[in-house]
């Protein structure tokens, strides 16, 4: 190893290392004007090996007499590679799990239209269905306290007063993206284990809330941008594959 490198790069792990450098080559290979991370970025990583994680701890040798606290039980070891990210002032811990593919037994047919104040609408042949009908107010409060908690940070003199405000802040994003999520898996597991087959448009969010070219108010492109359409996309998908149900991109037209 280069003897111009810090000590405690040195110290680190090989394969912590290992991935740090594989990332970093991603990164450039996406993008040629990839710059260093900076130590204060909102969410970091790092990446151990399935070998690093045993006895319900990351490397055991070099942590022993170390402990930390959990939420919820995690497993003594762990067969694929595994994370610890600090995002927005919180630790998770990452387990990678094998998910068995269930095939659904339902043969239905649904289009779906996304919209704002009802997040999606649904249609089967026989019936209409609305899903997150009347959501979006409890999520647009939540909004509006979060600009008025920011417009008081912005005028706090005291920095000590300012962090706590600041953290708050951070909470209540935290809770309005935790409401969306759940509102996107309900959803999502709700269509793949009743519909075989899922139609749903392309919604053109970053297009239609450009301000150069946008026909909608402000508070309409912060509903759409809130309920985060291709989000739920991906998480559909995600369901679809587990339960072997066909989401078909389609257009408006």
């Amino acid at each position: 190893m280069p003897s111009d490198l810090p000590e405690w790069v040195k110290e680190t792990p090989c394969h912590i290392r290992q991935n740090a450098i594989f990332d970093a080559y991603q990164a450039l290979s996406a993008s040629p004007g990839a710059r260093f991370r900076s130590c204060r970025d909102s969410s970091q990583a790092i990446k151990f090996n399935n070998t690093n994680f045993s006895s319900g701890s990351w490397y055991p040798r070099l942590t022993k007499g170390l402990t930390f606290m959990v939420s919820e039980p995690i497993p003594k070891t762990c067969g694929q590679g595994t994370q610890l990210v600090f995002t927005k002032g919180r630790w998770l811990a990452i387990f990678p799990e094998p998910v068995a593919v269930t095939p659904t037994e339902a043969n239905g047919v649904i289009a779906l239209d996304p919209g704002v104040r009802t997040f999606i609408t649904g249609f089967d042949g026989s019936r209409f269905l609305e899903f997150g009908s009347g959501d979006i107010g409890r999520i647009t409060r939540l909004c509006q306290h979060l600009d008025d908690l920011m417009s008081r940070i912005a005028k706090e003199p005291c920095r000590s007063r300012r962090r706590r405000m600041r953290q708050a802040a951070q909470r209540m994003r935290t809770k309005i993206r935790n409401l969306v999520d759940e509102a996107h898996k309900q959803i999502a597991h709700y269509l793949t284990h009743n519909y075989s087959i899922i139609f749903l448009p392309t919604f053109e969010t970053s297009d239609m809330v450009a301000k150069v070219k946008r026909l909608i108010r402000s508070k309409t492109a912060r509903a759409m941008l809130t309920w985060a359409h291709y989000r739920f996309k991906l998480t559909l998908r995600h369901q679809g594959e587990i339960t072997g149900t066909t989401v078909v991109d389609v257009t408006e037209e």
